[in-house]
């Protein structure tokens, strides 16, 4: 009988069902989930927001120097330079601007 009493309590605090909505009856494990969920939003790496270009500050690095792009935009030397190479090989992205039809920005 305690044999019987120990494996229903060890299958009610098992997972009932293995799927990708599982049950679980432990509050101890409820717990566990919970401060690892906590964890793994702590310390998984955050979405970069881009920033775009635009066409004001594409006619403002092709006039400047790096130096002073970098001081006045507040980018990177990488972001600049790529940049500039872009505009120079003709692949930068244009981009529309939704506010004002009809107006293209960098």
């Amino acid at each position: 009988m305690v044999e019987n009493l120990e494996e229903i309590n060890r299958r009610t605090t098992t997972k009932l069902w293995s799927s990708s909505r599982v049950l679980r009856h432990s509050k101890e494990e409820d717990e566990k989930t919970k401060e690892a969920d906590i964890i793994i939003e702590e310390t998984s790496p955050k979405k970069k927001v881009r920033q775009m270009w635009p066409s004001e500050h594409d006619v403002f690095i092709l006039t400047h120097t790096i130096e002073e792009s970098i001081l006045a935009l507040g980018r990177t030397e990488s972001s600049i330079e790529t940049r500039l190479k872009r505009l120079k090989n003709n692949t930068a992205r244009v981009f529309k601007d939704k506010s004002k039809p009809g107006v293209i920005t960098g």
